[in-house]
This record gives structure tokens, sequence and C-alpha cells, in this order.
């Protein structure tokens, strides 16, 4: 056995111990979040305790799934010792089949803990009914209450999740659902907050009867104007049959087509920047990044000394493959650094430098319907989702589950033991970097987990995110799966 493959097995023994003992006090901790939204129904008098223990628990919780043992790596200095953070993945296919099995494995671990501690999983039935509870009664007038609300439900969703086999889970996950529809509603239209409540109040406060004289005066074509405050209303309201006044989040769009074949969209935010679209598929399997050297697994080139993504590909966003295929419409995209071709990728599988760009599949009228986003610096019409933004697919891993349409798995050179089926989901790219490495990157398993991958490796999933211009007019459809919308 080798060096890695001996420290891997040690570091996933003491992981295992670690995660045990995180169990044994979670129920304390989830019990005295909860605890403390009931003696606190106030959202701006929990806002910080509250959100500090989320982000607390977040952090456990993160570091659970994904194995994070590598504190004791990133003591060492040597590039031995760096290079073993991912090499698992950079060895075989994608690495997803060793994350299954730890996730199965902790499974078992905690189904075994509370088998063998009783008073724990009491304490958990109890902390996932007052939990839901909470959820239950949280109001959701204002923006800061939806967020709130929001944490709760995750909150309540987690509890229930890790219970398991109670007899009321079924009911609990309900009562959860129920609640989601709630906050979503509430969600679909702008939320008033505080500041802006604050920001809209009038200067001076018009007296009834002058305002109900500037209401009725006539204005010089002799005709009687509107009130005031319905001119404001009207010139706010979004113009009919645009994507402003239609689109909610949730809905799906029909825009663009990729390989022959319309893209089918979900609506998975609305903000100043328009509506954000994630594709409901995967569209393709690509790397993220080809290796500096030309050579996967090599060194050398004149692309950059750095010998990590000379051998694998680099994890930087700004300067990616993927980044520049996705923000293309060109025949031949002009690639700023090693192109992705057949022998600078592993196994020299799902090459794209021949391929045109994603964008070309989009008719000028719809190119100049995607809002061009800021992401640190790089401005994209086309992106990947970040991690921070999975919490917009959804609070639960399976809403992150993703599919392949058939030709993204009939066109893929990969192929894994006839696991590759539209009907089963794939892992596929986030835009986040591993920290620590320049090759590594965080992308979402088969099982919703996030997990990490080589940027030169080939089986990664694309799914392509973009943002539509308000003022984008929508020709039919009512927004669901079976009719969405399509633009004109």
């Amino acid at each position: 056995m080798d060096k890695y493959n001996q420290d891997k097995s040690k570091r996933k023994g003491s992981g295992r111990g670690m995660r045990l003992l995180v169990i044994a006090g979670l129920a304390v901790v989830l019990l005295s979040v909860v605890a403390f939204y009931m003696m606190k129904p106030s959202p701006a008098e929990q806002d910080a305790g509250l959100i500090e223990e989320k982000i607390e628990e977040d952090t456990v919780f993160e570091q659970e799934e994904a194995g994070n043992t590598d504190s004791a790596e990133n003591k060492e200095s040597t590039d031995n010792t760096e290079e073993t953070a991912i090499t698992d993945n950079a060895g075989t296919d994608s690495g997803t089949g060793s994350a299954a099995k730890e996730s199965e494995e902790d499974k078992a671990a905690i189904k075994d803990f509370l088998k063998m501690h009783p008073e724990q999983k009491a304490a958990m039935i109890e902390a996932a009914e007052k939990a839901v509870s909470a959820y239950e009664s949280a109001a959701v007038k204002t923006a800061d209450e939806i967020n709130m609300a929001v944490i709760l439900g995750e909150t309540a969703s987690y509890i229930v999740e890790m219970v398991g086999d109670i007899a009321d889970k079924e009911s609990l996950m309900e009562r959860i659902k129920a609640k989601d529809a709630a906050v979503l509603a509430a969600n679909g239209t702008k939320p008033v907050t505080t500041a802006e409540t604050a920001s809209s109040a009038p200067a001076s406060k018009v007296s009834a009867p002058e305002e109900k004289a500037a209401e009725a005066a006539p204005t010089a074509s002799g005709e009687q104007s509107a009130p005031k405050n319905v001119q404001q209303d009207e010139a706010a309201k979004p113009a009919e049959g645009t994507a402003a006044a239609k689109l909610k989040v949730g809905s799906y769009v029909l825009f663009g087509s990729y390989l022959g074949e319309a893209i089918l969209w979900k609506v998975a935010d609305i903000g100043s920047s328009g509506a954000m679209l994630v594709s409901e598929h995967i569209l393709c399997l690509k790397p993220f990044d080809a290796a500096e050297s030309g050579q996967f697994e090599a060194e050398g080139g004149s692309f950059t000394e750095d010998k990590e993504t000379q051998k694998w590909g680099s994890n930087k966003w700004s300067s990616s493959n993927l980044r520049e295929w996705l923000n293309s419409s060109a025949q031949k995209v002009a690639y700023t650094t090693q192109p992705p071709t057949e022998s600078a990728v592993k196994d020299g599988e799902n090459d794209y430098a021949e391929e045109p760009g994603f964008l070309s599949g989009f008719s000028q009228n719809e190119r100049n319907a995607i809002m061009a986003i800021n992401h640190g610096g790089t401005t994209d019409k086309v992106y990947l989702l970040s991690e921070a933004e999975l919490s917009k697919l959804g609070k639960r891993y399976e809403d992150r589950l993703r599919k392949p349409t058939e030709k993204a798995v009939s066109n893929s050179d990969f192929q894994w033991d006839n696991n590759l089926e539209p009907q089963k989901s794939w892992w596929y790219w986030l835009r986040t970097p591993y920290g620590g490495t320049k090759r590594g990157l965080l992308g979402v398993n088969k099982d919703g987990a996030t997990g990490y991958f080589t940027a030169g490796i080939s089986d990664g999933g694309v799914l392509p995110v973009l943002n539509l211009k308000p003022d984008t007019n929508i020709a039919e459809g009512d927004g669901t799966a079976e009719r969405p919308y399509v633009m004109r």
C-alpha cells in the first residue's frame, strides 16, 4: 500500500471517530437553536445568535459530509503531501464511488450511534418536533422574516433527516413541505424590508384637502389626471408579457439550444440581476480545464511555471477552458491558455478544443436577452453555480440532483459501467475552487453532497446558469415543465 492510501486509511478511522463525537453533541446544539427561537420570537432579536449557530452547524456538517480531514496534511510542507489532497480523483474516473461509500458508512455510523444511545435519539426526536413547530410559526411578511424562516426550515429538515426512522417522520416532512410552499409564495413578490419602508416614507405629509385637490386637478388639455400614487404604481409595474411580469421562482423556460435540442431551464432566483435560470439537466460532460503542459499528468509547457496546473489543469474560473467555451458563440473558441485537446485531458476523453462555443446554439436575440454578471472581476453571460449559490436550488440534497440529457450520454467518450444514464443522477462542476490546491474544484456528487475533483478529469457534468433580462418578451407557455415559457 502506498503512502497516500496508508495515510488515507488512518484519516478515515480517526475521522469516523470524530464524527461520532460530533453526532453526540448535535442534538444538544440543535435543541439550543430551536429553544432560542421559541423564547425570542422576534426575528430582529434572534438574528445574530441563530445565524451564528447555523454557520457553526453547517461548518461541522460540511466537514462531515466531505470527509474533510486534511488538517494534518496541511501542516506538512512537502510537494508530495500537497499533491495527495486530490490525487484519488485525478487517478480515478471521478472519485464519486469512494464518496458514495463514505456517505453510506456515515449513515450506518449515525444509526448505530442512535441505537446505542437512546437518550440522544429521544433528544433528537424532541428537537425535530420543536424545530418543525418553530418553522411553522415563523412569520414571512418581510425580507428579514423570510430569511429567518428559511434558516429555520433548513434546521428542521436536517434534524428530521438525522433522526431517520421515527414513526412521525412522514408527518413532520409533510408539515415542512406545507410551510415551504408558504415561504415560496411569500417570496414570489419582493418583500418590503425595514430599510425600504423607511426610504419610501414621504418627507412631509400632505393634508387631506390638498391631496384631494391634487388628485382632481385637470391637465393643461382639460382632462383630469390620474392620482399621483396611481401614476407611480403604473410606472413601477412591469410591462405585460415580459419576463419581469411573468417569471417566478420555480417557473420553467425554454431558451437557446445545444446539440440541436432546446434547453429547459428553471428559475432559481429573481433580483436586480434579472431572472437566474439554471439548466434543468446536465447538458454535457467536459473537463473544467486542460493540463497546461498540453499533456495530462505531465510537466512542462509555456502557459505557466506552476507544476500542479501543468499536470492537472487550473481551478481558476476566470481563465478556465470551460468558462471560455460557455461564453463563446464562435465556431472555433479562441482559448487564452492550453486548449482542451485530447492529449491535455484525462484519458483523452471529452476533449472540446474544436467544438463551437456554447452560445453558438443561441440566436442573436437570445444572446442579447442574457444579462452579463460580474463574478469577482470576470463578466459572464453563462456560468456555473458556486457553492454558495447551491442554496438557490433548495434546502435538501435531493433538490441539487441533476440528470444528464440523452445526448449528453450518447456524446460522451466516458462511460462508467453503464452508470451514466439519462435516468440516473450524475455529478456536475461548481466554479468554487478547493482551498489549498491549484487544481481542485468542488462539484455536486450523485447523492447531492459536495465533493472535490481535479480540473482536468473528463467526466464532470456541465450545468449552465444564465440571467435573463427583465424586459425579455415571453411568447407562449404557462411556466410549467409541461408548457414552459418560450421567449420571443
